[in-house]
């Protein structure tokens, strides 16, 4: 008598319950909240909202890797550059993770441009999922941001993104999830920025991330803070030498663990 509730109870839900729509794509736990500063930011800023792009000076290349939450198999790698047009400046993304049995890879190409007090961006972006044996999935996606900066040490700003395209060979494909970022950023001195950021993604609730970057010379410098969705903390140090940035970061999940990374920044020096 139980089976014969339990196929009932299956018939009707199927009918009635859907698979999931959005595709939440892989994201790193490398948190930063330069995309709302002026003096502390890097080359993987623009990844948070393109119209901190507006300000972009010299060329700059950063490379990421982190194993995310000590497994092999979701190790998370990002190559990104940006450098300075006219009165604003362009960035490229390319994104990889997963293993052999599944890989999600993304391309990314960002514009922002300098209008004085405000800054404006623009982000295109084609997420590519792929499962030997399956059909590829394909997403492509739009960012919109926004960067205020009303007074010497205050900015603040607002990103918006949106799919445009998913791969139809499915009778209910998934879509990008659609991301809402705000953020605040108050460069206390030339040493000290606090900073916080709201995103709210489709399917998840609210999360709220807290950030505080120091410097103790031109050379060394670190940085701490909390990711609220998670309850996750996450410090990152970095060492500078010339043209060449070496940083190390990790973040805590109370129930995965820990997620270790390393960031390779360099930078051109602007003769100028």
């Amino acid at each position: 008598m139980n089976r014969f509730w339990i196929i009932v109870f299956s018939v009707f839900a199927s009918g009635i319950v859907n698979g999931q729509i959005f595709h939440s794509p892989a994201k790193s736990v490398y948190l930063t909240g330069g995309a709302y500063s002026g003096q502390f930011t890097d080359p993987l800023s623009f990844t948070g909202n393109p119209a901190v792009l507006g300000s972009a000076k010299s060329f700059r290349m950063a490379l990421s890797t982190e194993r995310r939450w000590m497994l092999k198999d979701l190790d998370f790698s990002r190559l990104a550059c940006s450098f300075s047009a006219g009165q604003g400046g362009m960035g490229f993304l390319f994104h990889y993770t997963g293993n052999s049995d599944y890989q999600e890879t993304a391309m990314a190409m960002s514009y922002g441009k300098n209008l004085g007090r405000i800054s404006l961006g623009i982000q295109f972006r084609y997420d590519q999922d792929h499962i030997p044996g399956y059909s590829t999935r394909s997403d492509g996606s739009a960012m919109l941001g926004i960067l205020f900066h009303p007074v010497e040490k205050i900015y603040a700003g607002m990103a918006f993104s949106t799919s445009l395209f998913a791969n139809t060979a499915y009778i209910n494909p998934e879509k990008y999830a659609g991301n809402y970022d705000m953020g605040l950023g108050y460069e206390v001195s030339p040493m000290v920025f606090l900073s916080v950021q709201l995103e709210k993604e489709a399917g998840l609730p609210m999360n709220l991330t807290g950030c505080l970057d120091y410097r103790w010379s031109e050379q060394f410098y670190a940085s701490a803070g909390v990711s609220s969705i998670s309850g996750s903390p996450f410090i990152k140090a970095g060492w500078k030498k010339n043209q060449l940035t070496i940083e190390i970061f990790t973040a805590y999940h109370l129930v995965l663990g820990f997620t270790p990374g390393i960031v390779f920044f360099w930078e051109r020096k602007n003769k100028s």
